[in-house]
């Protein structure tokens, strides 16, 4: 048996892609998935980031778990996650030192069977189907369901950049 203090895996989406959600199925086993189940103290504590990188520290959290024990967490893990990037990563660790809850094993493990990532992949699309572009004067990304921009392209404003051109004229 392999034991570990951090165990990390990710998927690589092959370009920046505009995420909506992330589905994780957990190891089961064969075995009935509760609080009796060696898989659910090894998925405690696990944490989901989206990055640009293989570095999740690059990235952005998506989620932490902090709540679940090994009664409450689920074999099928929904998250929505409303950003853009490259690599999903699923991120585990029991470092030593460290005092975790009860329930928790004592290495770290990526009992992961899938992970489905959901949204458009390309990103300056949104809407169903992915098929309406992003505004033109967003400078960078826009929402994926509702194509907010996240950023306007200098003297634009609004939620789809649609205001057109500021001018400010200075009198002295």
């Amino acid at each position: 048996m392999f034991f570990q203090y951090t165990a990390t895996w990710w998927v690589n989406l092959l370009g920046i892609a505009s995420i909506h959600h992330v589905t994780i199925y957990f190891m089961l086993g064969n075995y009935p998935w509760g609080s009796t189940s060696v898989f659910t103290a090894e998925a405690l504590g696990f944490s989901l980031y989206v990055s640009n990188t293989t570095n999740k520290l690059d990235g952005i959290l998506c989620f932490q778990d902090t709540e679940f024990n090994t009664s409450t967490i689920p074999a099928v893990f929904n998250v929505t996650c409303t950003v853009h990037g490259q690599y999903v990563i699923f991120y585990n660790e029991r470092l030593p030192g460290v005092t975790y809850p009860d329930g928790y094993s004592k290495f770290a493990y990526n009992d992961i069977c899938e992970v489905e990532v959901f949204g458009c992949p390309r990103a300056g699309f949104y809407g169903i189907d992915c098929s309406i572009p992003c505004p033109e004067q967003c400078s960078s990304y826009c929402d994926i369901e509702v194509g907010t921009c996240e950023e306007c392209h200098p003297g634009y404003q609004g939620q789809q950049c649609e205001l057109g051109k500021l001018i400010e004229i200075f009198f002295f």
